[in-house]
């Protein structure tokens, strides 16, 4: 599905709905995103693993929100190092994977228990309650044409996200756009005055080189993924 610049950056939210099956209505992913997911579930359940999301579609508003809670937390005058310390977590609005309706934070919720999730490494760790999950993800989930992009923490950009998982066939698409970024950079810049994003004085003169470390610095998507066995496509 080709996307709109809006909707790319998760301005409009009119490719994505809801996925059956999940806790919320608000767990969103496009369509064709969420059936090779539900195939994908449906597998790990023959398995004894319990997939579930716990965050699909994340909205450019959303992000913004998210953004401006940790910005605020920033020390003045705001330095770079500290920009880069939060984006190694957490995307900027406009410039998150969230949005395009091929990605998702996973979980299973049966292994979890009594315990709040907290989407960090070691609960995906051999030790973690999410390790099974994360074992079966790793050897099957190219099969419906997930992967994850955020492999490594020896990147420039966002560190490991074990619970992170891409739909290669249309993430591939998106993840191209960005190689020629001016079109984007206009739209953030439009974007970022609109919804009045917290510290945009800062960023949008960055924003080519925000994109370059951050949204090109992923993971190559395994050639399996790009050709999912079970009918991902």
């Amino acid at each position: 599905m080709e996307l709109t610049l809006a909707q790319l950056c998760g301005v409009r939210d009119t490719h994505v709905r809801s996925v059956p099956g999940e806790s919320s209505p608000l767990i969103q992913l496009q369509p064709q995103v969420s059936a090779a997911f539900t195939r994908m579930q449906s597998a790990a359940a023959q398995a004894g693993v319990h997939l579930h999301i716990a965050s699909g579609f994340r909205s450019f508003e959303r992000q913004a929100g998210i953004w401006a809670r940790k910005y605020t937390g920033i020390q003045t005058p705001v330095r770079d190092e500290s920009l880069h310390a939060i984006l190694r977590w957490s995307a900027l609005p406009g410039l998150s994977r969230h949005h395009w309706g091929t990605d998702f934070d996973c979980y299973d919720p049966v292994a979890l228990g009594e315990q709040s999730l907290q989407l960090e490494p070691w609960e995906y760790g051999p030790e973690g309650p999410m390790a099974a999950l994360f074992a079966w993800l790793t050897a099957h989930a190219h099969e419906f044409g997930f992967y994850r992009p955020y492999l490594s923490n020896d990147t420039p950009g966002v560190a490991a996200e074990p619970w992170h998982w891409s739909y290669a066939p249309l993430a591939a698409q998106y993840q191209a756009r960005y190689q020629a970024p001016v079109p984007i950079v206009r739209a953030l810049d439009q974007f970022y005055q609109e919804f009045e994003v917290v510290g945009r004085e800062h960023i949008t003169a960055q924003f080519a080189s925000l994109i370059e470390r951050y949204m090109g610095s992923v993971a190559a998507i395994p050639d399996a993924a790009l050709q999912p066995v079970q009918g991902g496509r």
